[in-house]
């Protein structure tokens, strides 16, 4: 209580970084309460991609999987689906994003 009286400056990054945290928790409650496996495995893609600054991500299915918190199973199952919609190509060790992939 000291600090907050004699430090505002400390104070304020307090609560930036307790607003910043919440904020981050709000967006993944809204995430996984709202959006469809496939959105965020389509948004997961798309980060990566710009990220690499690259058309191919080099990711696997199961890396996809634990970072989505869900089963290779389901998201290879997924990617087969929008592999077929032509949004993107599947290849050993990554994936090839089209420039029609929606999400």
């Amino acid at each position: 209580r000291e600090w907050t009286k004699k430090y505002p400056e400390w104070n304020e990054y307090i609560i930036n970084s307790f607003m910043s945290h919440y904020t981050d928790l709000s967006q993944k409650i809204n995430e996984l309460t709202f959006e469809s496996l496939e959105c965020r495995i389509i948004k997961l893609l798309k980060q990566e991609e710009k990220l690499l600054g690259s058309k191919k991500v080099y990711i696997t299915h199961q890396a996809i999987a634990e970072k989505l918190g869900t089963s290779r199973v389901v998201v290879s199952r997924i990617l087969k689906k929008v592999e077929i919609e032509n949004q993107i190509i599947l290849s050993r060790g990554y994936i090839e994003l089209n420039s029609k992939l929606v999400g």
